[in-house]
């Protein structure tokens, strides 16, 4: 955790091999942005990490994902990638994000995705692990402004 964002917000700056020749870039990076954000806010809210996962033999897998264009991000645009988790009653979660451009403030970019539990064998877990569970009680308490109502979007 950094003492310039909020737990649940990484600031990204958009690098050249990002774009393409007119300077904007490219479709696929916004889910890699989405990755790096998905991981900050594990470590920073959830107070967990890739290692933790592995130590309890478990894996996490990505079921869905989404993105809405907006505006286009440009090259040495610096971004705020901000994440929310959807509350959720399943063996499954949700993360939201929204990619907003630091210079005006806009909200470029909005997604989601939805991830499951594997064991180190490839089986779907149909409980969430005890590990992540109790992490996610607990970030869920301390952080409610990091949670959004099941079924609703940013």
């Amino acid at each position: 955790m950094n003492d310039t964002y909020p737990e649940n917000q990484i600031a990204i700056q958009v690098r050249y091999n990002e774009i393409d020749k007119q300077g904007i870039a490219h479709n696929s990076v916004y889910y890699i942005w989405f990755e790096v954000a998905r991981w900050e806010f594990a470590r920073n809210v959830l107070n967990i990490t890739e290692k933790d996962f592995e130590e309890n033999d478990v894996f996490v897998i990505v079921l869905e994902s989404y993105c809405q264009y907006l505006i286009s991000a440009k090259y040495d645009d610096w971004l705020n990638i901000e994440v929310y988790l959807e509350e959720n009653d399943t063996a499954k979660f949700k993360l939201h994000y929204r990619v907003i451009r630091q210079h005006d403030n806009k909200t470029i970019a909005k997604g989601f995705t939805t991830h499951a539990f594997i064991s180190r064998a490839g089986k779907l877990l149909l409980n969430i692990p005890d590990f992540f569970n109790c992490r996610l009680q607990n970030a869920l308490k301390q952080y409610p402004q990091f949670v959004i109502k099941k079924g609703q979007r940013l």
